[in-house]
């Protein structure tokens, strides 16, 4: 079954090579474009890879430098390390001879994979635009929607019902034309589904999202039983009292951000707007202690049981332009939250569908790291505070050195509109979904 998931990669950067690995990344930023010669490490040749980006972390409180790979890829994991081990292992080798713990003289093929694996982090929390579409099919359904235009206007045929023409005709005669071409794969049901499953890893968030409802229902119960259930309930309430106490010290007492004044990053806006889809990297240090680290923890748990039982069919909170999207915690001395994102439309855009779509979810998360705009209650104010957040991210992006998407022309909208296209050839439909349906052409 395909899944999918995201890779991270985190190795130190020998210090010596910091230079040499900039230039080697410049390098094949700049190949990837059509500039020089074929790049080194070649992503055009992967089947299972949507995006993949390599970054050069700032120093860390230790100074320490980091190179970090991300992928989003087509599964299972395994699958999609072999592909990267037989296709652009050397590519990889040269990346990552600079780092430390990499082994030159060992055969790629056998170390490879064992090192990705050995430095790979875990997400805390992931969303995914596109669940249950490979990047083949994502291809195959942009040239299925193209094909049905192209077949109509050549016929002309108008999608437009009329008195004596309902759409349901007008969608029995599009699957009359897709079954006599190249295309009638579409009138099959879909490999994969468009579910919670689709994602790898999803049953684990259920398991423990389960495992702590059950507890929760099991100890509410044995307390009533033992006829202590209304002291039970106090000392519930007398402890979210206590939680939401501790929260509002640490909110007021915690530096924040006021003003809009960027200190830093203004350079990352060269790299973005030039196309339908972009990036950002951004990381930020976690507030010292272990209230921060573990409030944060729980926050990434909820919206990663959110994305995968309840935004798996192409949007989060709202925000339809999100290809993928994950949060993982660097663990240092100094702990930091990174962040990597794949998305449509231009940045003010993308920070202005956060704010009014999931400013709350936003805050929740970034108000655990260090010098956010000041929040209250964990979910207010924040990101609301539009002209300070937008300064907030802007100082704590990085940028991205090499960034690469299989799909650049297709945005995540009109792929989950190609995939209602495709799945509308099969089944009853009744007039009023059938004109619906029509709009996705």
């Amino acid at each position: 079954m395909v899944v999918q998931g995201v890779l991270t990669v985190v190795a130190e950067i020998s210090p010596e090579h910091l230079d040499a690995l900039t230039a080697l990344l410049a390098e094949l930023d700049g190949a990837l474009d059509g500039e020089g010669g074929p790049p080194v490490v070649d992503f055009r040749v992967l089947e299972t890879v949507h995006f993949a980006r390599f970054v050069v972390l700032p120093p860390n409180a230790a100074g320490k430098r980091h190179l970090v790979f991300s992928s989003a890829y087509d599964g299972p994991r395994e699958v999609h390390l072999r592909e990267l081990v037989e296709k652009t292992g050397a590519g990889f080798s040269r990346v990552f001879s600079h780092c430390a713990g990499w082994n030159v003289a060992k055969a790629v093929d056998a170390a490879l994979g064992p090192y990705l694996e050995a430095h790979a982090i875990a997400y805390g929390a992931m969303h995914v635009g596109y669940v249950g579409r490979t990047v083949m099919e994502v291809q195959r359904e942009e040239a299925l929607r193209r094909f049905i235009g192209k077949t109509l206007d050549a016929a002309k045929i108008s999608t437009l019902p009329t008195e004596g023409r309902s759409a349901q005709a007008i969608r029995r005669q599009i699957i009359q034309m897709v079954s006599k071409s190249e295309y009638r794969w579409a009138l099959e049901p879909r490999a994969a589904s468009i579910a919670p499953a689709g994602v790898e890893g999803w049953w684990k968030t259920g398991a423990v999202a389960l495992s702590l409802v059950l507890l929760l229902a099991a100890s509410l119960v044995f307390a009533f039983v033992e006829g202590q259930g209304l002291p039970y309930l106090i000392c519930l309430g007398g402890a979210v009292l206590v939680l939401v106490g501790v929260l509002r010290f640490h909110e007021e007492r915690e530096p924040a951000k006021a003003d809009t004044d960027i200190a830093q990053g203004l350079a990352n806006a060269e790299d973005e707007d030039f196309g339908i889809t972009n990036q950002m990297t951004h990381v930020a240090a976690i507030k010292p202690g272990p209230f921060r680290g573990l409030l944060l923890r729980a926050v990434l748990f909820t919206i990663e049981l959110r994305a995968r039982l309840q935004f798996y069919k192409g949007d989060l909170g709202g925000i339809e332009t999100i290809h993928c999207a994950h949060w993982a915690i660097l663990q240092e001395e100094s702990p930091r939250l990174l962040f990597c994102s794949n998305y449509d439309g231009s940045w003010e855009r993308y920070l202005g569908d956060f704010i009014e779509e999931a400013g709350a979810g936003m805050t929740a998360v970034w108000s655990n790291t260090v010098n956010y705009p000041r929040s209250e209650l964990l979910v207010l104010e924040g990101a609301r505070n539009e002209r300070v957040f937008k300064a907030w991210t802007r100082e704590n992006q990085v940028r991205t050195d090499v960034w690469y998407r299989a799909n650049p022309e297709i945005s995540c909208r009109n792929l989950n509109d190609n995939s209602r296209l495709r799945d509308g050839l099969r089944g009853y439909m009744a007039e009023a979904d059938a004109r619906n349906w029509l709009r996705y052409l």
